[in-house]
């Protein structure tokens, strides 16, 4: 019994110390056993979470910044601005200042400048001589008189063309070739006899005009180097005032039928006949009747009269009619010779 005792003591003693052991064991276990996951996966979240409010509080110091720079940029800029408008001003005001002491200036140098030519003109460039060159109808008294300008005036203040007008207004028969300023105290005016250009039937004789359609006279005989126009009337035959016909057709009509004259140096046309104004005649030489029909085209009709006048068919004292009516459609202008 007691052996039994004993034995089962001793494996009670084992077994409590192998209980004892193990126990320990686990204690070991448990102090040496890593920390769970969930703790770790805590720790990591609080520092990730820690490095995104880093994160976040960077950006918004970044952004922070950012405005900063930015609205110290625009403050920068405005003031950039602000400067640069009162330089613009201040450029502005002295180039305004600039101009209105140039403007002020020249007023002065021109006022100065007029009243030295002024004085100059009063005291120097006066007239001494007005010589009178060319023949009229009119004595030299007559024409020294109508100038208008006498010794004594003022050389740079004369107008010529006021002078060509006075001279031409009072004598009617004269024409006025030039007018020239010889410096320092001369006056030249070259003149000559008006030339009688048109005959325009009237009921008392004959009103007379030149090459510029000006009314020289009127008279009860016809001046033969003129050309006699019928079927015309003037409104008025003031002398030395301009020609105005009471049908405005006559007036077109003759304007550019005495250009393209002289343009085409056509000579002894004796007679003009605007009777019927769309289908006027001319004489030549009174004895070569020219129909123009249509008074259109009068350039081209005009040039190849020219041609047929100059030609051998129309010498001497031969009569007839050149047809141009229908030299644009044609091409070409018809001489009939008239026999008898």
């Amino acid at each position: 019994m007691s052996l039994k005792k004993k034995t089962k003591q001793g494996t009670k003693s084992k077994m409590t110390s192998v209980m004892k052991k193990s126990t320990d064991k686990k204690r070991e276990k448990k102090k040496k056993k890593p920390k769970s996951n969930k703790i770790i996966n805590k720790k990591e979240t609080q520092r990730i979470k820690g490095i995104k409010t880093d994160k976040k509080t960077v950006r918004k110091k970044y952004k922070n910044a950012n405005r900063r720079k930015s609205s110290e940029n625009e403050n920068s800029a405005k003031k950039f601005k602000i400067k640069s408008k009162n330089r613009l001003k201040a450029r502005i005001s002295k180039t305004q200042r600039k101009i209105s002491l140039i403007i002020i200036y020249s007023a002065i140098i021109l006022i100065l400048f007029s009243a030295i030519v002024g004085l100059a003109s009063m005291l120097l460039f006066k007239i001494s001589s007005i010589n009178l060159v060319g023949q009229s109808q009119y004595s030299e008294n007559e024409l020294r008189g109508a100038i208008g300008v006498k010794e004594g005036d003022s050389l740079i203040f004369c107008d010529t063309n006021e002078i060509k007008n006075n001279i031409e207004n009072k004598l009617p028969y004269i024409e006025v070739l030039q007018i020239t300023k010889e410096y320092p105290e001369s006056l030249v005016v070259e003149v000559e006899q008006a030339k009688v250009k048109y005959n325009i039937e009237c009921d008392d004789g004959y009103i007379y005009i030149n090459d510029e359609f000006r009314i020289l006279g009127k008279d009860a005989n016809i001046k033969d180097e003129g050309i006699v126009l019928k079927g015309v009337a003037l409104k008025s035959d003031v002398p030395s005032t301009y020609a105005e016909f009471t049908d405005e057709s006559s007036n077109v009509i003759l304007q550019e039928f005495n250009y393209y004259l002289n343009k085409y140096e056509v000579e002894n046309i004796t007679q003009i006949n605007l009777t019927d104004k769309l289908s006027f005649e001319a004489v030549y030489d009174n004895r070569i009747t020219i129909k123009f029909g249509y008074p259109a085209d009068l350039d081209y009709k005009m040039k190849m009269i020219q041609g047929v006048l100059k030609s051998e068919s129309v010498s001497g004292d031969i009569k007839g009619v050149i047809d141009a009516s229908l030299a644009v459609e044609k091409n070409r202008v018809y001489f009939r010779p008239t026999y008898g």
